[in-house]
């Protein structure tokens, strides 16, 4: 461009090739060197053209002829006509004013409603060059990410606020944040963002800040925002905010209240112990190559202050707090009032990725694989040897996994009222009950009563058990304990009406001694007993007797036997018969004396 037309220099600086922001420093000087002399670009100058030489500077910092430079370079990227730059210039349109840009605002300069669509599009996308996870280098005006940012989480317990099972539990909490960013080059002090896009007001509104997911949240409110605070590094030169401080770096903190879902194992009720667990993830735009949270030991990035009251048996408060499962540096006093039911006795964190393409590696039916899109689609990607070593590469460096840290409170019952008010009544109970023991056996009323009586006081105790108690497959320790119980009392009420059977049975017993006691100590007993052993002596005679003469008489000569004759014979013979045999005998004695004189 020898010649200074204007129509032929802007064609010929159009020309020079893709415009961008990885051109060397030669052009910018010809660039504005050209435009001087002709004053095709009235706006072009060389301290206009720094916007494209590293390291880069915010938009927000643009005065008029720097967003003039820009637009006339970049037009056709941005969607603009050619002489866009002029409506810009004359309007004095500067980095600020055109970030806070709407749809109107550019037909208001005479712009399409495409024309407009389009700047709004390509205009956001340079704006949240600032915005994106990961690590960049501001001397890299290709702005591509070396790697992921890391996140250092430090997360403090202030508050054990409740734990309502299978519910939730809530908690209150402080976080802090804190990450290295070579591209921050403004020192922030406490900003709080009022939207996720840019505000175009606050130079720190364009620098990125990590954006959490609570996952397993039912609900969470930011109680206390402190906001962003940056430290400028040595790069930036004069701007840099601390000596020595090499890169740049920020951190977020704020005070949150959140309530996440909740599962208790209550087998060990009372002596239980329950992790309560909560998740921090990074969204899933941002994926474990643009930013990860990093986490040393569980310890590094936990902390609790708590009233110690509440530090439960695994914390050793004192002149310097000593802990089992922390280390010292965990523990500071609180004055905030302490959960009545639950000690905390540890806090720790730890980082994992999980994949964000769950069907990555999914074993399926031959049915999916033909008629699903997306079983079809990874089919095709497996069969294509280049297609699947994409994934294999992207699967092993993180591309398809998302980066989370889980935090984990570890909490014991305060059991002491359910040993006063469960344990020791039903063992008092259970002591009551012995009392039968002390009474008499024949007492069966009194004993049955008292064992009665506590069974029902400890079927008390199982009922407010299983209203309190949410429905598990098992029974938990305390329940077993009321069922124990209340076998020990039944088998007492058992005992009792056993004893006292035995105890009448063993009466009787005594009740006949005493009996025959009395008859066996009268004057004439002795003679009675005399006559009753004569009459055996009688009888036993009259029956050798009576079966000699039977032996004797012929069968022809006795005829059919009489049924005095029948029932003597069985009386003889040892045997009962159907008739008492009453006066028989005696026949038949009289009958021998006859027959043998």
């Amino acid at each position: 461009a020898t010649e200074c037309d204007p129509a032929s220099l802007v064609g010929t600086i159009r020309l020079t090739g893709s415009f961008g922001f990885t051109q060397p420093p030669q052009l910018f000087r010809w660039l504005a060197d050209a435009a001087a002399r002709c004053q095709a670009v009235p706006c072009m100058t060389n301290e206009s053209l720094g916007v494209f030489s590293p390291p880069l500077r915010a938009s927000l910092q643009w005065g008029v002829s720097e967003t003039c430079t820009y637009i006339f370079l970049l037009s056709g990227l941005l969607g603009l006509p050619r002489n866009a730059w002029q409506q810009f210039h004359n309007q004095g349109v500067d980095g600020r004013l055109w970030s806070k840009f709407q749809m109107s605002d550019y037909e208001d300069l005479g712009f399409t409603k495409g024309q407009a669509s389009a700047a709004m599009q390509g205009w956001k996308g340079f704006l949240e060059t600032f915005s994106q996870p990961g690590s960049f280098d501001p001397h890299d005006t290709s702005f591509i990410p070396k790697g992921p940012v890391l996140v250092y989480p430090q997360v403090i317990l202030e508050r054990l606020v409740d734990v309502d099972p299978p519910n939730h539990f809530e908690i209150e909490y402080y976080v802090n944040f804190a990450w290295s960013d070579r591209r921050i080059f403004h020192s922030c002090n406490g900003y709080r963002a009022e939207a996720d896009q840019p505000d175009g007001d606050s130079i720190c509104s364009l620098f990125w800040q990590p954006k959490i997911e609570l996952p397993d949240a039912v609900e969470s409110t930011i109680v206390q925002e402190l906001g962003l605070t940056t430290q400028v590094g040595d790069e930036w030169g004069a701007q840099s905010s601390w000596a020595g401080l090499q890169h740049s770096l920020a951190y977020r903190q704020y005070r949150q209240r959140a309530k996440f879902m909740v599962v208790l194992d209550y087998l060990s009720l009372p002596f239980d112990k329950h992790a309560l667990n909560f998740t921090m993830r990074m969204p899933g735009a941002n994926r474990r190559d643009r930013a990860c949270f990093e986490v040393g030991e569980p310890h590094d990035a936990t902390s609790v202050e708590l009233p110690a009251s509440q530090l439960g048996s695994g914390w050793k408060p004192g002149y310097q707090a000593r802990v089992w499962n922390g280390k010292p540096h965990q523990v500071r006093a609180s004055g905030k009032p302490r959960h009545q039911i639950w000690d905390v006795t540890n806090f720790e964190a730890y980082s994992e990725s999980i994949e964000s393409d769950p069907l990555l590696g999914l074993e399926t039916s031959e049915w999916a694989n033909a008629n699903n899109p997306a079983m079809m689609l990874r089919q095709l990607a497996l069969a294509d040897n280049e297609s699947l070593a994409l994934i294999r590469e992207r699967a092993a460096d993180g591309t398809y996994h998302i980066c989370q840290v889980t935090f984990s409170i570890e909490i014991t019952r305060r059991n002491w009222y359910h040993i006063l008010n469960y344990i020791v009544m039903q063992l008092v109970l259970v002591l009551l009950g012995w009392c039968t023991f002390f009474l008499p056996p024949e007492s069966i009323d009194a004993r049955l009563g008292i064992a009665f009586t506590m069974v029902l006081a400890i079927n008390v105790f199982q009922i407010v058990l299983v209203e309190n108690l949410p429905e598990t497959g098992d029974l938990s320790r305390l329940q077993w304990f009321t069922i124990l119980n209340t076998i020990v009392l039944g088998l007492i009420a058992v005992e009792s009406v056993v004893v006292c059977g035995c105890a009448r049975a063993l009466e009787r017993r005594h009740e006949l001694d005493r009996h025959v006691k009395k008859f066996v100590n009268r004057p004439d007993a002795h003679r009675a007993v005399r006559r009753i052993q004569r009459a055996a002596r009688r009888l036993i005679l009259l029956q050798k007797v009576a079966v000699a003469v039977e032996e004797s008489l012929d069968p022809q000569e006795k005829g059919p036997p009489s049924w005095k004759e029948r029932g003597s014979a069985r009386l003889w013979s040892g045997r009962r018969g159907r008739h008492r045999p009453s006066d028989g005998w005696r026949w038949m004695a009289v009958r021998a004396c006859a027959e043998w004189g």
